[in-house]
């Protein structure tokens, strides 16, 4: 077992033991609903929290109600990106300059290429996004906004 996974378990089972998490089956849970709301609304670095969504940005791992959700790079960071700025509607080109062309394979000199790739790139993450999928709304001629 990894140190970091070693170290991940004995804080899990430190919570535990005090309390502030209960074992169900092989996984943890908070103890109440009410604890879990409040523990939402904490601001936490490295963490971005909104509604059902959790993401920590240092381990790119991403939480949808508390279960694993698996996401791409590129559709990690556009969660991420809207996350950031929820409620606000983000242009097509903006979204296009900033997420999708400083990903890795997209490193080149920027070129807005039309909206295309950012579309393709909103459908995947709608998909791994499952029943959540209605949050990243369209707003036609304008952009997208994440809506929770």
């Amino acid at each position: 077992m990894a140190q970091s996974e070693e170290t991940y378990r004995e804080q899990l089972e430190a919570l535990a033991c005090l309390c502030l998490i209960v074992k169900d089956d092989s996984r943890y849970k908070y103890f109440s609903p009410l604890f879990r709301d409040f523990v939402r609304r904490q601001k936490a670095e490295d963490l971005l929290q909104a509604g059902p969504f959790v993401l920590s940005m240092t381990h790119q791992r991403a939480l949808l109600r508390e279960e694993p959700l698996p996401l791409s790079a590129r559709q990690f960071a556009l969660l991420s990106y809207f996350m950031e700025r929820q409620g606000q509607v983000v242009s097509n080109e903006e979204l296009d300059r900033e997420v999708i062309s400083t990903l890795p394979e997209e490193q080149q000199e920027y070129e807005y290429l039309g909206d295309e790739r950012l579309k393709s790139a909103i459908k995947g993450l709608r998909k791994a996004l499952g029943d959540e999928a209605d949050c990243i709304v369209n707003k036609r001629g304008v952009g997208y906004m994440l809506q929770i």
